[in-house]
């Protein structure tokens, strides 16, 4: 940030939290409801279909150094073939949901009940139908994993697309129809240099997300020295599970070589090349010591940037039933005649969806029992008090180390590289390691639970706690000086309020991630119950070891029903209630 000006990003999420409604919030419920009824219905319609067979077809894996080429070479390809397939449909979801009136209608409440899924429940699911339908296609095996890699990367980039998109500056698309260009010259002119910076902006997590759900499925495809999947996950876990850690440690080795070459070769040029694009959205800013950064749009806050167009669409069907309500029972009853159409509109929003969401409970009640759901709901309470624990755990731990940061400005460029590559580690692949501690006594389940939370969740607390401090104005620098502002005074005036909205984006971006892996947290795949930790993510592995699909629909409903909660009643109310504390900007 330069100095004279101001930080728009945080202030602009807790902008368009005061303009949502609480109409808004009944719109994406009644979607979560609906969607929610559709899996339950369709998972206990397959549930009866899954065949006894898994994965019929295997590669044997022999730890050799040819065999290690081939599976990174077999990561390496997913890996680019994500990348490139989310490009596509997130820059196709993002032209849909701005440029089509269907697509403002529907497409960005779909989107906002997608971002709460975690990505490897969706893997599971989807390598669980392949393996009931068609056992032994590796083609379909391979579509099923593309599918989840591209689900974690994609919506992530199409929240960022759709919101350039949707502020494109009126005065621009005037003069493009002045001009009477056609449609491909203003999609390469005006529409293409939006969308780029959308998709790169946030591409470091979304690779660290398909890598993490590409490794994954290569580690729960090995069975002993088999696998369905070959890749740099099944080499490691193959090894590690036969007792030789030598080559997971060489697994290891050539992940941190594929961050350091994907961060030197493709993210920072990129970055570089799309910086002449970077509007007001995505600005580039410049440290006093001359380091170019982007400033972090908060893309994981529980914001929807978008306009509420659905809205309309919601009322003028809520205005359409009244009317006809009131035309056809009006002549019959003297009482509807007194009341007024808005008093019936009234009746009918309020009353829409709670017959909706009735009508599938009840269907989803006969579907499974009430003690399935205390099960499930008991699970997600103690998965989240797990989450709970480790944020604040980090949080006791960056937090003062980004105090220490902001009185220490020489050490901020070195320290940001450091995180930049710590954040884009895929935590999974300790899962290979784990049998060593276990049969070498030390293992307790709990503990490594904790362990890869932690290391999944904190590089993203430091991250933003580092990119907030790397725009320190110098304003605030001459202040300081010019006041001989020092200790705890200037801790409590001037660095706090100032690192707490980073730290807060931080914190709310450590959560998701910490959800996404909560499967691989509390279930190690290929061995018995000793590796399972009381959680939802445990009940996920283990409907997905008994085949059943039912179970497996529950548990994702329910998981996001309960990150949904959290984020009406914690995440919201907690970024209104940082800005009206501190006052940002």
């Amino acid at each position: 940030m330069k100095a004279g000006q101001t930080d728009t990003t945080f202030s602009y999420a807790v902008h368009r939290i005061r303009q949502e409604s609480g109409l808004y919030k009944s719109v994406e419920f009644t979607v979560f409801v609906c969607l929610s009824g559709l899996l339950l219905l369709g998972g206990n319609y397959i549930s009866g279909l899954t065949s006894p067979g898994f994965f019929e077809k295997k590669y044997f894996i022999i730890n050799s150094p040819g065999e290690f080429f081939l599976c990174a070479l077999f990561t390496v390809a997913r890996l680019i073939s994500a990348v490139i397939l989310s490009f596509c449909v997130a820059v196709c979801y993002g032209f849909a949901a701005t440029k089509t009136r269907f697509g403002e209608r529907f497409l960005p409440p779909l989107l906002g009940v997608t971002r709460f899924v975690p990505s490897l429940s969706i893997l599971l699911l989807t390598m669980l139908l392949v393996g009931a339908y068609a056992p032994g296609v590796t083609f379909l095996l391979e579509g099923a994993v593309l599918f989840s890699a591209v689900f974690s990367m994609a919506q992530k980039s199409a929240e960022n697309i759709c919101y350039a998109l949707k502020n494109i500056p009126s005065e621009l698309s005037e003069v493009t129809r002045c001009f009477k260009l056609t449609a491909w010259q203003k999609l390469l002119i005006l529409d293409w240099p939006k969308v780029i910076p959308g998709f790169l902006h946030d591409l470091r997590n979304a690779l660290s997300g398909g890598f993490i759900v590409i490794l994954y499925a290569e580690i729960i495809s090995v069975n002993h020295n088999e696998s369905s999947l070959p890749g740099l996950g099944s080499y490691a876990a193959s090894a590690a599970f036969q007792g030789n850690l030598l080559p997971a440690l060489c697994v290891l080795v050539a992940i941190i070589l594929l961050m350091a070459g994907s961060e030197s070769i493709l993210l920072r040029p990129l970055n570089g090349w799309v910086a002449r694009y970077y509007a007001d959205d995505y600005r580039a800013d410049t440290h006093e010591d001359g380091a170019e950064i982007i400033s972090f749009k908060e893309s994981y806050l529980p914001v929807n940037k978008r306009k509420l167009n659905f809205n309309s669409f919601y009322e003028k069907c809520l205005r359409l039933f009244s009317e006809y309500f009131y035309r056809c029972f009006s002549k019959k009853n003297i009482f509807l005649k007194k009341m007024q159409l808005s008093t019936l509109f009234f009746i009918s929003f309020v009353m829409l969806p709670i017959v909706i969401c009735f009508t599938l409970f009840t269907v989803s009640f006969h579907l499974y029992q009430f003690t399935q759901y205390l099960d499930v709901l008991c699970r997600c309470v103690m998965t989240l008090l797990r989450i709970g624990c480790v944020l604040f755990f980090a949080s006791l731990l960056w937090l003062p180390f980004g105090i220490w940061l902001a009185l220490h400005v020489k050490r901020r460029e070195f320290i940001l590289k450091t995180v930049s590559y710590l954040s884009f580690f895929p935590v999974v692949i300790l899962c290979c390691f784990v049998p060593a501690l276990y049969w070498s006594g030390s293992f307790l389940p709990e503990s490594w639970c904790f362990f890869l939370l932690i290391a999944g969740a904190q590089w993203s607390i430091l991250l933003h706690v580092v990119h907030r401090m790397m725009a320190f104005p110098e304003s605030f620098s001459d202040v300081i000086q010019t006041f001989h502002t020092r200790g705890f005074f200037l801790i409590r005036t001037i660095i706090l309020p100032y690192i707490i909205p980073g730290f807060l984006s931080g914190l709310a971006e450590a959560a998701a991630r910490s959800w996404c892996v909560v499967v691989a947290a509390e279930w190690l795949p290929g061995h018995t119950s000793e590796f399972f930790v009381y959680g939802v993510g445990s009940y996920l592995a283990e409907a997905f070891q008994a085949r059943s699909v039912s179970c497996l629909m529950l548990g994702i409903v329910m998981m996001v029903f309960c990150a949904m909660v959290v984020n009406f009643l914690l995440w919201r109310p907690l970024i209104s209630y940082v800005y009206r504390t501190l006052k940002i900007n």
